[in-house]
C-alpha cells in the first residue's frame, strides 16, 4: 500500500492524469474503467507522507500541465474545485444561474414553498396543542381537585393563549 502521487498517461496522445492516494495500488483498480491498462501507462511519481499529498499533487499537475492539457479537472489538492476562471466564463455562469433561478421562481416555487411551510407549521402547532391540552388538563384537575373534562371544551386559541402564544 503506497501513499503518494501517481501518473496515468494515455499511450497514443501523451495526455496524463495526476492523482493522489493513501493506497495507490487500490486506487488504480478504480481507474481501470476510465483508463484501461492496455491504453494507459501507470506510474508512481513519488511516495510521501499523507500531509504532503496536496502539495505534491499541485506541483505535478502544474509540471505536466495536466489540468489544461490533460485529464485533471482541477489544479489539484483536496477540495479545490475552481481554477482561475476567465472573466467571461464567470459572466456566462452567472447569467445562466440567474436565468435558471428566474425560471424556477416564475413557475410558482415560492408559492409552493410557502404552502409547504404553512402546512408544516399548522401540523406542528396542532401536535403542540394536543400535547399541551393533556398537560393543562392534568394541572387544571390537580388545582381544581376534580376530574372534569372541561379542558376538552377549550378551543385551540385558548390553549395557545394559556401557553403564552397569543
Amino acid at each position: 500500500m503506497t501513499i503518494g502521487i501517481y501518473k496515468i498517461t494515455e499511450i497514443t496522445t501523451g495526455k496524463c492524469y495526476i492523482g493522489q492516494s493513501k493506497n495507490i495500488e487500490g486506487r488504480w483498480k478504480d481507474h481501470h474503467k476510465r483508463f484501461p491498462p492496455q491504453l494507459f501507462n501507470y506510474e508512481i511519481l513519488v511516495s510521501c507522507d499523507k500531509i504532503e499529498l496536496d502539495l505534491y499533487e499541485k506541483e505535478f499537475i502544474a509540471h505536466f500541465d495536466s489540468h489544461r492539457n490533460g485529464f485533471n479537472k482541477t489544479i489539484g489538492g483536496s477540495g479545490i474545485k475552481v481554477t482561475d476562471p476567465h472573466p467571461e466564463t464567470i459572466q456566462k455562469v452567472s447569467e445562466s444561474m440567474k436565468a435558471w433561478h428566474a425560471e424556477r421562481w416564475s413557475q410558482g416555487i415560492p408559492d409552493a414553498l410557502t404552502k409547504m411551510r404553512n402546512d408544516y407549521e399548522e401540523e406542528r402547532q396542532q401536535e403542540f396543542i394536543d400535547f399541551f391540552k393533556d398537560e393543562i388538563e392534568e394541572v387544571h384537575n390537580n388545582v381544581q381537585g376534580d376530574d372534569d373534562d372541561d379542558v376538552d371544551e377549550w378551543d385551540d386559541e385558548t390553549i395557545l393563549t394559556m401557553m403564552g402564544y397569543d
